[in-house]
């Protein structure tokens, strides 16, 4: 109803969340004309009384309609359905005032005040009827009603005599007259009511479905419309809330907002200004703020018209790309991207920008009939790597890079991969401009589109030339230093500790096969090593290589080792240590000393044997006639016990008889045999 209606006080204004914008506005402008007809009623009576006092004016009348009108008010505060009814309840009390203005005036005959009064009131019911009318029928009703009201009246007046003092059909022409030239106007009024309104649903549509904040505010009242999306992105749930706000705290910084009305009174308005405003809960966004000044014919400003862009999450990927832009550019790596040929495509004139050229002149650098991908963009270390310029290499396909020496097998595998769309990594011999070969170690992916198409490649590339030189001196070493391990006489081997506790060998020659008829395998041949290690010397074995490598000493210990036959053999084990990439390698060799080893038993057990011969003939020699029988057991004993046997015997020989008989005997067993050893015969060999 315009905003002249809605400047009443906000206490008539309802607070109920069912009621749109507008709907509270037309319902608290209705309550204020209630109110000031009622109040109207009240106040017209003592001026009537004053005027003519002997007029006939009930005064329980004039209270009792005053009552009416005036008790809608609160009822509509009481009850949502007539809240929600409201206008057809206000028309319903028009029509009752409309007929108590009717008796007044017939129970004073039409007297000239009372005919200007009932032409007055018929207008003025009939305006707000209009008023809150959607459409000229209530106002055709009530016009009509209003009509027959005052004919019924006059004919009262004929009746009660002596008839009205105010021309009867003059009267009614009035009331016709006032009647249709008001539902003219108001009819008209409507239909320009019915225009704006369907314009500003129009506009509500247009700027509700828009994700920019559309503003317009005032230099009196400030903000004066938004729609949805402005009020969300200032943190507010509705329209009518973010219109209740203070417009200056809007702004991060208030001196901010004093700037760009000072810019917009200047200018005419503001293009693509970024602005950092504030929203409700205080957190700041960035916004594209661009504005219009309207104004009068006068050149005085009406309002100012606007929207606002969110350009927060713009702004972090714009800054995002910044990085990554420096990081791509300052990358040691050569990092190339490439497209498919596409002719006349504006993205990849994008993409050419870092070079000043155009896909025009990059495309022709590969001539119209070459259907290969185009490179569009190269960064810096891919120049000194390749040894061109960037803008020689946009629009140029991947042939500029190849030689002699490109393998075709990987090409294919490369191309294969690019057509199904799979990410790839190899090395290909590329070409230097001065035409020097090098090694590229390629990591190329693809980059999508949300349909999932492949729009670009991406490669990473590396030169290792030198890389390749030293991998391909590393085997020669290698090689080198196993034929030499496997021309040792031992088993040559490199044996890791790790600080998790993890053991195993990198390494083991081939002659653990020859020697131990173990595996060579580095994997296998720490299990099967330890298999074969006598349980009585495992734990010696262990302890030995833990002391080692606690604390990072050589170690050098002497070890039995049961073959698969069951035979024992011997192996001296050495080895030296060394830190290697956190973790200690030990280098060292297992020999077969088994031969040494028996000789040095042999040794030994004749030494002891020799030794026990002396002791015991010395003993002899000292031994009394009387003492010799318990000598010769003592000895018996002694030489059983070294030899291991349970028993010994002295023989006595006869050589004329040729026969022996037994004189002593020593056993650790029970049961000696020395009565059965007697006149034995025996045969000289």
């Amino acid at each position: 109803m315009g905003r002249l209606w809605t400047q009443p006080s906000t206490v008539l204004r309802p607070q109920d969340s069912s009621f749109f914008s507008g709907d509270r506005s037309q319902l608290q402008v209705y309550r204020v004309l209630t109110l000031l007809g009622a109040a109207v009623i009240l106040l017209f009576g003592p001026l009537y009384a004053t005027s003519n006092p002997e007029a006939v004016d009930p005064l329980w009348g004039r209270i009792g309609m005053a009552a009416l009108l005036g008790a809608l008010v609160p009822a509509s505060y009481v009850s949502a359905h007539i809240r929600s009814h409201y206008a057809s309840w206000m028309r319903g009390l028009l029509f009752a005032t409309m007929a108590w203005v009717v008796i007044v005036a017939t129970l004073n005959r039409f007297e000239g005040e009372f005919a200007v009064g009932l032409l007055v009131g018929y207008a003025a019911i009939t305006a707000v009827v209009g008023m809150s009318a959607e459409s000229g029928r209530p106002v055709a009703w009530f016009s009509g009603i209003g009509l027959l009201l005052a004919a019924g009246g006059i004919g009262v007046s004929f009746v009660l005599g002596p008839g009205p003092e105010t021309d009867p059909l003059l009267l009614l022409a009035s009331l016709a007259s006032v009647g249709l030239a008001e539902g003219l106007a108001i009819q008209r009024l409507l239909s320009a009511q019915q225009t704006l309104q369907t314009q500003k649903e129009q506009l509500h549509c247009i700027t509700g479905n828009v994700s920019e904040g559309i503003y317009r505010s005032t230099p009196d009242e400030g903000l004066v419309y938004a729609n949805q999306a402005f009020a969300e992105m200032f943190g507010y749930e509705s329209v009518e809330a973010v219109l209740q706000a203070d417009s200056a705290s809007f702004y991060a910084d208030p001196a901010v907002r004093e700037r760009l009305i000072e810019q917009e009174n200047q200018q005419g308005g503001i293009e693509g200004q970024e602005v950092r405003f504030r929203r409700q809960d205080g957190t700041t966004f960035i916004g594209l703020l661009s504005s219009t000044v309207v104004r009068d014919e006068h050149g005085n400003i009406q309002y100012y018209d606007g929207a606002v862009t969110n350009i927060t999450e713009r702004k972090r990927r714009e800054q995002r790309l910044r990085v990554l832009s420096e990081v791509v550019e300052q990358a040691h790596n050569g990092i190339l991207v490439t497209a498919p040929h596409r002719g006349q495509d504006p993205i990849l004139g994008d993409l050419a920008f870092a070079a000043g050229d155009s896909i025009d002149d990059a495309s022709a650098q590969n001539g119209p009939g070459d259907k290969a991908e185009t490179i569009v963009y190269a960064n810096h270390a891919f120049e000194e790597m390749t040894g061109y310029r960037e803008d020689e290499l946009l629009g140029r396909s991947l042939e500029l890079l190849r030689g002699p020496e490109t393998d075709a097998a990987v090409i294919h595998s490369l191309q294969t991969a690019r057509r199904s769309g799979d990410a790839w990594e190899g090395e290909t011999i590329n070409y230097r401009k001065d035409g020097t070969p090098y090694v590229a170690h390629w990591n190329a992916s693809p980059v999508q589109d949300d349909e999932g198409t492949v729009e670009y490649w991406a490669s990473i590339q590396r030169d290792v030339t030198d890389r390749r030189k030293m991998e391909e001196r590393l085997r020669e070493q290698k090689s080198r230093l196993r034929g030499l391990a496997n021309s040792l006489p031992g088993v040559a081997y490199q044996f890791y500790a790790r600080p998790d506790g993890g053991r195993g060998f990198y390494f083991v020659s081939e002659h653990a096969t020859t020697m131990l008829g173990l595996s060579s395998d580095p994997d296998l041949f720490y299990e099967q090593f330890s298999a074969h290690i006598p349980a009585s010397h495992q734990t010696e074995a262990q302890k030995q290589i833990d002391q080692a490598v606690e604390a990072e000493q050589a170690w050098r210990y002497e070890i039995p080792f049961e073959t698969s036959d069951g035979e024992r053999m011997w192996l001296l084990d050495t080895a030296t240590p060394e830190q290697r990439d956190g973790e200690l390698v030990f280098n060292g060799v297992m020999l077969d000393i088994t031969e040494r080893k028996e000789m040095e038993e042999a040794l030994t057990y004749r030494s002891r044997l020799e030794s026990k011969i002396v002791d015991i003939s010395t003993r002899f020699i000292n031994t009394s006639i009387e003492n010799l029988d318990r000598e010769i057991e003592d000895a018996l004993e002694a030489v059983g016990r070294f030899v291991d046997a349970d028993r010994s015997y002295v023989f006595l020989f006869d050589d004329d008889s040729k026969r022996m008989k037994n004189t002593h005997e020593w056993q650790a067993a029970s049961g000696a045999h020395r009565s059965t050893l007697q006149d034995i015969p025996y045969e000289e060999t």
